[in-house]
C-alpha cells in the first residue's frame, strides 16, 4: 500500500489543470494508471489512508473522490467484490459534504448514489444519519 500512496502523492502534486478539457486530470491518472500498476485492495487502502489524513487539502480529497467515482462508474477499474463501499462512502462524504448541506450537484452524493444504487434526485438517504457510517467516522476519530 505504501507504494500506491507514494504514486498517488506524485500524481496529486502534478500541476495539471483538472478543469481543462484537453488535458487528462489527476483523477484520470489515478483511476487508469494506478489501477494498471497495482492491486485494487492496495489502491482502496491508499484511498482510505488519504481520506483519513487530516493534513490533506480539500483538493486532494476531491481528486481521490473523482478517482474513486471514475474507477466505479466509468473506467470499471475497481474490484467491486472487495470494494469497502461503506468505509469509502463515509469518508468521502465526511471530506466533501458539510453536515446537513444539500446534496445537489455533488461528487460525494453522486458516488453515494452510484455505490448504493440510489435515485440521485429522489432519495432521502443521509450518510450523516446512518449509524453505520457514523461508527466508521468515529473509528477514525473524525467525529465524537
Amino acid at each position: 500500500m505504501e507504494e500506491v500512496i507514494v504514486r498517488i502523492n506524485e500524481i496529486l502534486k502534478l500541476e495539471i489543470d483538472d478543469n481543462e478539457t484537453l488535458d487528462i486530470s489527476r483523477a484520470d491518472l489515478i483511476s487508469k494508471i494506478i489501477a494498471k500498476e497495482h492491486d485494487w485492495a492496495d489502491i482502496q487502502q491508499a484511498f482510505i489512508h488519504i481520506l483519513t489524513d487530516n493534513n490533506r487539502s480539500r483538493d486532494e480529497y476531491e481528486v481521490i473522490g473523482q478517482a474513486l467515482y471514475y474507477s466505479v462508474a466509468f473506467d470499471k477499474t475497481c474490484n467491486e467484490d472487495i470494494l469497502d463501499k461503506d468505509r469509502l462512502t463515509a469518508l468521502i462524504n465526511f471530506r466533501l459534504n458539510p453536515f446537513d448541506k444539500p446534496y445537489e450537484d455533488n461528487l460525494a452524493w453522486s458516488l453515494t448514489c452510484k455505490l448504493y444504487k440510489l435515485d440521485y434526485c429522489n432519495s432521502v438517504y443521509n450518510v450523516f444519519r446512518d449509524e453505520k457510517m457514523l461508527c466508521i467516522l468515529r473509528e477514525y476519530g473524525l467525529i465524537d
